[in-house]
């Protein structure tokens, strides 16, 4: 599998299909804003990867134990 960088503007933005909302400390707020910025991306894509990988990660908690 080979991987390769793809500019913001490249990645189609998904509508969203559910509302999630979190309450998160101004400090954490704050670093989340820094890092989108530094890796040039919108809030909402650094937060939807965050998501998405912590929902990979759980699927495969999940059948670790099924083993």
């Amino acid at each position: 599998m080979t991987a390769r960088y793809r500019h913001p503007s490249e990645i189609k933005k998904k509508e969203p299909t559910k509302t999630l909302s979190v309450r998160v400390k101004e400090s954490t707020k704050e670093a989340l804003r820094e890092a989108a910025e530094n890796a040039g991306h919108d809030l909402s894509v650094l937060v939807t990867t965050i998501l998405e990988d912590y929902v990979t990660w759980l699927r495969e908690q999940g059948t670790k134990g099924k083993r």
